[in-house]
């Protein structure tokens, strides 16, 4: 461990900091366990006791774990009165996110729900550690200095979730593709696992899961064999992309060059689906094994990460500005305003930006490079700010535009590639082996924030589709990338925050702007492999499927028998929703919202690691009418709506629903697949509608299948022509973490509702007229 000797601490103080810093990478990282041991006192660990415990990982990710625990040994052996740190230690410790996922990647570790601790399988006291540790000899009062909140060491997802059990396998390293969280057949004496939620529904027990590596004695995490699956086809994925337009210029690919040095020595294999397939609990698990791989590289290649502990986990996004200040509505608006407000990333107006560049100026020679003239610039982009609902591109110089959307970018109050992960990034380019870059870049890529993440891949398909008419335009991808590195990477405020040599270039500057370039290119031309995985299609399932999930076709089999269980806990799911609207329960909690419309969640719903959330609205027509536009005329109130269909009608009060909804370009559409019941007698009870995702056997995907939890509209009526809807729902969106809904659920709800009672206000103005 001599290696390890340049993070010895010398003072309280950098005990402080480096233990947090410790304890927040192991918690990302995937091991929650050790944090768990240093609370209870129980460090230091033997340190060759933790490589045999994890015989799946390379010398490089064992380095990067290593590195978090010899700190942590070094804390707790130094011998300084811990508990008058308590107060500002924990303060530290737990400034991450309320609902962080918990998971561990260790194989021999699982989560006691009930002791509310992790425990190592096969033994509960086998924990190696060394002799003379001066946890023996610390009172109750100092163990706990790095106790964490109950709330938070039990908010991890659960083995049993939908996505757990789909049986689909990520390749993340070499040719051995990784389970995630696929469930075993044996060992139902456990009663917990490694992913497990506080929260259960009313269901009898399962067998307990394996989790993301039980089996991964095979797995190298080295080279560049691709966390997500580098060795694919640099093709577009059939499917994953709709045809925005039909050129009518003549669209020529990438020089031969070009394509040749991006599936350099990668033997081309079939397409494959991108990250908008994983679900939630999927992205976290991924998340995990990024931020393992990305340390080691950072820690082993990067000289700033060498030093200590200047590349540090990615944090949530700060707190929102004071209501006081004025937001941006477009430029200089973070990304996360917009999410909020529209459920995309990128504002609106700025899609729209893209799509005329896209249709229409894909021949401007010299596009990006050449500038616009700046009068006219400046009058668009105050037209933009004023109306962005409003504003349209067409006429517009496709400069003009182009430099519209350069600005949009350099504005950001944050680079788009984030500022935890900006210097990252450049690092992958300045100091990482080329043959890694790709594996490094997917890495980082899923560190981002959601939004940042949706932005970035929007951005980079568009430039993608730029270069692609090379031969009309003359923009190669460095070309582009020595155009827009500097806004997108924010080189401009790097420079004026440091001091310069007069007369001489500062050498960081020149590395980073060499970076940058290097790097946006690279990305734009591996732009259809950055965002993918390899999820192969042939395995079977192991375990019974959750009762949210549905049954696939495989399953359905069982014809009637089958379909009536489905329906059995659709009802039971339905009157449990029923009652904790009844019963008016405080867990709910009050969440802003448009003005005319009531915005609530609450946590710890069922198995998923999602908000369940709550809106209502008072409609201005009768609850049966309102009813039967939510049940029979979906096209009047859902403007993505691209079908919609009655798949099979199972009594009068029961069917299986499907439609497909636009999908955010570049991705596919997404669709819903529903098993749904309603009532419509009031002397039976309030009017609903509930539903719930399901599988039929003559359906195949077209599209990201939705997983819809839960899903209710209730009914009540307010007087004559007046109806009070209620609206709960649990979606998972597929390709996003569980910040996404925690930022994106309410507004999904919201949108829904207000257009369900604005579809009513319009029918009024046109009997009116």
């Amino acid at each position: 461990s001599t290696k390890y000797e340049t993070f010895r601490p010398t003072s309280a103080s950098n005990v402080t900091i480096e233990a947090r810093e410790a304890c927040d990478w192991l918690r990302a990282a995937g091991f929650p366990q050790y944090v768990q041991l240093f609370r209870d006192c129980r460090f230091p660990v033997d340190i060759e006791w933790v490589k045999r415990d994890h015989p799946f990982l390379d010398q490089d990710a064992l380095d990067s774990l290593c590195r978090r625990l010899i700190t942590l040994n070094k804390c707790s052996e130094m011998k300084l009165e811990l508990s008058r740190m308590k107060r500002r230690v924990r303060k530290l410790l737990l400034r991450v996110s309320e609902e962080e996922d918990f998971c561990t990647i260790s194989p021999n570790w699982t989560y006691d729900r009930h002791a509310r601790q992790w425990r190592r399988l096969g033994s509960s006291s086998n924990v190696s550690v060394l002799s003379g540790s001066p946890a023996h000899s610390l009172d109750e009062s100092s163990c706990d200095v790095i106790d964490l909140q109950d709330v938070c060491s039990i908010r991890s997802s659960s083995s049993s979730e939908s996505d757990g059990h789909d049986g689909r396998r990520l390749r993340l390293a070499g040719t051995t593709p990784v389970t995630i969280s696929t469930p075993a057949s044996g060992d139902t004496s456990r009663s917990s696992s490694r992913c497990s939620s506080a929260y259960k529904t009313e269901k009898p027990p399962r067998r307990t899961g394996t989790t993301l590596l039980r089996r991964m004695e095979k797995l190298r995490l080295r080279g560049a064999a691709g966390l997500l699956s580098p060795e694919q086809s640099c093709r577009p994925t059939v499917g994953a992309r709709p045809v925005l337009i039909q050129d009518k210029f003549c669209r020529s690919r990438m020089s031969q060059q070009q394509r040749r040095s991006s599936q350099q020595n990668l033997p081309p294999l079939p397409p494959s689906p991108g990250l908008e397939v994983l679900t939630v609990s999927q992205v976290v698990q991924l998340q995990k094994l990024a931020l393992l791989k990305l340390t080691a590289l950072m820690d082993k290649h990067s000289p700033s990460s060498r030093q200590g502990w200047s590349w540090t986990v990615p944090k949530p996004p700060s707190a929102s500005r004071p209501g006081g200040l004025k937001v941006p509505r477009v430029f200089g608006a973070p990304l996360l305003l917009s999410l909020r407000q529209t459920g995309e990333a990128l504002p609106p107006c700025i899609s729209r930006a893209l799509l005329y560049l896209r249709s229409d100026c894909l021949d401007q020679v010299g596009l990006f490079r050449k500038s616009g003239v700046k009068s006219r610039i400046q009058l668009l982009r105050e037209q933009v700010e004023s109306d962005p609902e409003g504003v349209s591109f067409e006429g517009q110089s496709a400069f003009d535009v182009a430099d519209l959307v350069k600005q949009f970018f350099r504005d950001l109050p944050e680079p788009v590639f984030s500022s935890r992960l900006c210097e990252s990034f450049l690092h992958i380019y300045q100091y990482v082996p080329q043959d890694q870059q790709l594996l490094a870049t997917q890495a980082a890529v899923l560190l981002l924030p959601d939004e940042n993440r949706e932005a970035l891949q929007t951005l980079l398909h568009f430039l993608w589709d730029v270069v692609s008419c090379v031969d009309q335009n003359q923009m190669t991808p460095t070309n582009i990338a020595v155009c827009l590195a500097p806004s997108l990477f924010h080189l401009t405020a790097k420079k004026d925050s440091r001091k310069h040599s007069l007369g001489r270039p500062d050498q960081r500057d020149l590395s980073e702007n060499l970076a940058a370039t290097q790097g946006l290119a690279f990305m734009i031309t591996e732009v259809q492999r950055l965002f993918q995985v390899r999820v192969p299609t042939e395995q079977p399932r192991t375990g019974p499927p959750p009762p949210y999930e549905g049954v696939g076709p495989e399953e359905s089999r069982g014809g009637e028998e089958e379909r009536e269980e489905q329906m059995t806990r659709l009802k039971r799911s339905t009157q449990r929703l029923l009652e904790e609207l009844r019963e008016e329960n405080p867990v709910w909690e009050n969440q802003p919202g448009p003005e005319p419309l009531d915005l609530a969640f609450r946590k710890g719903w069922g198995d998923a690691p999602l908000r369940l959330w709550r809106g209502s609205v008072e409609v201005d027509a009768p609850h049966r009418d309102v009813l039967r536009r939510l049940l029979r005329e979906q096209p009047l109130w859902e403007p993505r709506l691209l079908q919609a269909a009655v798949i099979q009608t199972l009594s009068d009060h029961a069917d299986i629903y499907r439609f497909l909804l636009r999908g955010r370009s570049p991705l596919p559409p997404q669709e819903h697949l529903l098993l749904r019941t309603w009532q419509d007698d009031p002397l039976c009870g309030p009017l609903y509608l509930s539903s719930a995702s399901t599988e039929h056997p003559e359906i195949q995907p077209g599209g990201v299948r939705v997983h819809v939890h839960t899903c209710l509209y209730l009914l009540e009526p307010t007087g004559a022509i007046k109806t009070r809807l209620t609206h709960l729902c649990q979606t998972d969106f597929r390709g996003h973490s569980p910040a996404w809904d925690r930022e994106v659920g309410g507004h999904c709800v919201a949108s829904r509702l207000l257009a369900v009672r604005d579809s009513f206000r319009a029918e009024f103005k046109e009997t009116k007229i």
